[in-house]
């Protein structure tokens, strides 16, 4: 189960580098330390990986979510409250990360708008994630 939970918060990770990778500017891709562009611009970045092997280890976490779920012997609320858990924190961290490579600050959080409406999003709304993605993981071991 924990290697379940691994990779899901895994994927998100790399999730969050692959879309900060294509929705930044080529300046913030060369000033973070997550990604890489690669080609010509290589030795003058700062970043660890470039897009495609952030691919790669979102295609791994995935392969290794699933094939570690098949051998989970919890049972099933235990299993639901730990996948909360895991993809709470998951998501959390994949807002952090993408907001730190296009805006240099994981606190940019943005309102959300559907249609005409839009919905104000305090910044304390991501530690929530976190914190529920915790109490949760707590909650399951005690009982």
């Amino acid at each position: 189960m924990i290697i379940l939970m691994i990779c899901i918060v895994i994927y998100y990770i790399a999730r969050g580098c692959i879309e900060g990778y294509t929705f930044t500017q080529l300046e913030r891709k060369l000033s973070n330390i997550f990604i890489n562009p690669g080609g010509k611009h290589r030795l003058n970045s700062k970043g660890i990986f470039d897009y495609h092997t952030w691919r790669a280890i979102e295609q791994v976490a995935i392969m290794g979510a699933i094939g570690s779920a098949f051998f989970t012997n919890t049972n099933m609320w235990t299993f639901i409250l730990l996948l909360i858990a895991s993809i709470s924190i998951g998501w959390t961290l994949f807002e952090c990360i993408i907001n730190y490579i296009c805006h240099d600050n994981i606190d940019q959080y943005k309102d959300f708008t559907i249609g005409k409406y839009t919905i104000p999003v305090p910044a304390w709304v991501k530690y929530m994630g976190v914190s529920l993605g915790v109490v949760i993981i707590v909650l399951v071991v005690m009982l």
